[in-house]
């Protein structure tokens, strides 16, 4: 009778300690960027160290989606502009569509600047703003 507890012990044991509930998919939580559908901005100048507001369209595979942040590079004067939305639920309506953000674009210094927002991997709508 020890020997059946013990191992229905060591079993139980055995079965808790693989569990893998901290696993992304099993969680059903991923990352991914979102192409931006619609860029609407004006005026296209702005002062210094005041926020231009961007108002952006973004497309989300599906009802799981929603807007996590911006990933921007910034070479000199030019921007490179993509949305990453977050996909948290494992039970999703396969319901694509658009959701929308505010970008908001602030420079420390004059200049003409170009925002490039990434309508997919490799293409991109430029906007020109000056700042003064």
């Amino acid at each position: 009778m020890k020997k059946v507890q013990l191992f229905s012990l060591f079993i139980s044991l055995i079965l808790l300690s693989c569990s893998n509930s901290n696993d992304e998919a099993e969680n059903c939580l991923d990352y991914k960027h979102a192409f931006i559908t619609a860029v609407n901005v004006e005026p296209m100048t702005v002062n210094m160290n005041e926020d231009l507001p961007i108002d952006l369209s973004y497309f989300i595979e599906n009802s799981c989606g929603s807007f996590y942040t911006f990933d921007v590079n910034r070479n000199n004067k030019t921007y490179e502009i993509k949305v990453k939305a977050k996909y948290e639920g494992c039970q999703c309506n396969e319901i694509a569509g658009n959701l929308e953000t505010t970008y908001h674009f602030r420079s420390p210094e004059s200049g003409i600047y170009t925002l490039n927002f990434y309508t997919s991997a490799s293409e991109f709508v430029t906007k020109v703003v000056y700042v003064e």
